[in-house]
């Protein structure tokens, strides 16, 4: 198993909001997983801003409650093993 760790850099506006794609950098999903997790109905909170349809933001403060509160780490390692074993994970699984 790699225990590698890289950094990476996230653009954390002044309020705390982060854009879906440096929310998904910082949690280590894709965006597209994220777009997912939004449509489903799980993973770490987030609001829109504007009308119909606005735009997405994440706020730091609940990503790391968030983090925290799910054991981001087990969920990852769950989804993993499932993968391996070509089960594709459901919303259950992911928070």
């Amino acid at each position: 198993m790699d225990t590698t760790m890289t950094s990476t850099k996230v653009h954390i506006l002044p309020d705390g909001r982060m854009r879906p794609r440096d929310t998904a950098e910082y949690v280590g999903i894709s965006p597209k997983t994220l777009a997912i997790w939004r449509s489903m109905g799980v993973g770490p909170p987030f609001i829109k801003v504007g009308y119909r349809g606005g735009r997405v933001f994440y706020y730091k403060n609940d990503l790391d409650t968030w983090i925290n509160r799910t054991g981001r780490t087990q969920i990852t390692a769950n989804v993993q093993r499932q993968r391996k074993r070509g089960i594709t994970p459901y919303a259950n699984d992911l928070c």
